[in-house]
């Protein structure tokens, strides 16, 4: 079963970035990454998944994660009340927000940009189909070097 929420409009799943949990429970982005990374490894989950980079205060690239409603809330189940209730508000707000109208110009070149990068992965396949049956053959090749 899939719990991710999805923008309508985007077909994108919405989620929360460690960046914008800190900011709302009060607490050092430090602590929510490494506390959502522990999370993520509990849950068997492979937290690069969820990968995300944020520039800090000063313009420099740092990592965050950007997490799905479940996990955020799995996450924050250990926090207080507050921060708990904190975290419950904005998903609900932005599960309410309702997604910007698409025009039908905007909505062609979104189905075209995904055409497009199907057709360039399908390209990419068919350009590495030969390498892999070449690897495959070497890494099968018991005894033949």
């Amino acid at each position: 079963m899939n719990n991710n929420v999805v923008a309508l409009s985007t077909g994108v799943p919405l989620t929360m970035s460690t960046q914008e949990i800190a900011r709302l429970v009060g607490k050092n982005h430090f602590h929510v990454l490494r506390d959502a990374q522990r999370t993520l490894e509990g849950l068997g989950q492979d937290a690069s998944k969820f990968g995300g980079i944020y520039s800090d205060a000063y313009g420099r690239e740092k990592p965050c994660l950007n997490l799905p409603k479940r996990e955020t809330l799995i996450l924050v189940s250990g926090y207080s009340v507050q921060m708990r209730a904190a975290i419950i508000d904005r998903w609900q707000e932005l599960e309410a927000a309702k997604p910007p109208e698409l025009s039908r110009m905007q909505l062609i070149q979104i189905a075209m940009q995904s055409e497009q990068e199907r057709l360039a992965l399908a390209g990419e396949v068919k350009e590495l189909t030969p390498k892999a049956q070449v690897y495959d053959q070497i890494a099968n090749a018991e005894g033949k070097y």
